[in-house]
């Protein structure tokens, strides 16, 4: 959003850009009445806050940067937060799937160690009866 604010798009297209980008059903239904607020007047922070499937805290970053006049600064610093957020997840979501297999891995082994033991004691008894 702030790259495209940046580039001179009008905020009409880079509101609808976005709510179209995020693939959210929530967010294109409300399209319509995000951006008729905004031409009745409504400030940008109060128009984006229709939109249900924002974090509050975007909104409030998107109504501080309005209000301060660095809206396109404000956006960009909450886009990298969320990207940094992300990045998090991903990596603790990859500890989580590797821990997984891991632990599937342990347990074939020692599944396969024991089936080893059985199958020796089977054999041993089955010799030792004849």
């Amino acid at each position: 959003m702030g790259a495209s604010i940046r580039s001179g798009m009008n905020i009409y297209d880079v509101i609808y850009l976005a709510a179209e980008a995020c693939n959210d059903p929530r967010m294109l239904d409300n399209i319509e009445d995000v951006l008729a607020s905004i031409e009745d007047g409504v400030s940008l922070g109060g128009a984006i806050s229709l939109f249900k499937a924002l974090p509050e805290e975007v909104v409030d970053y998107i109504a501080l940067g309005e209000e301060t006049g660095r809206l396109e600064e404000l956006i960009l610093q909450c886009a990298d937060i969320y990207e940094e957020r992300a990045k998090e997840a991903f990596k603790s979501m990859i500890t989580a799937f590797t821990f997984f297999l891991r632990l599937i891995l342990i347990s074939v082994v020692l599944v396969l160690g024991v089936s080893q033991g059985l199958l020796k004691m089977l054999k041993d008894a089955m010799s030792a009866l004849g």
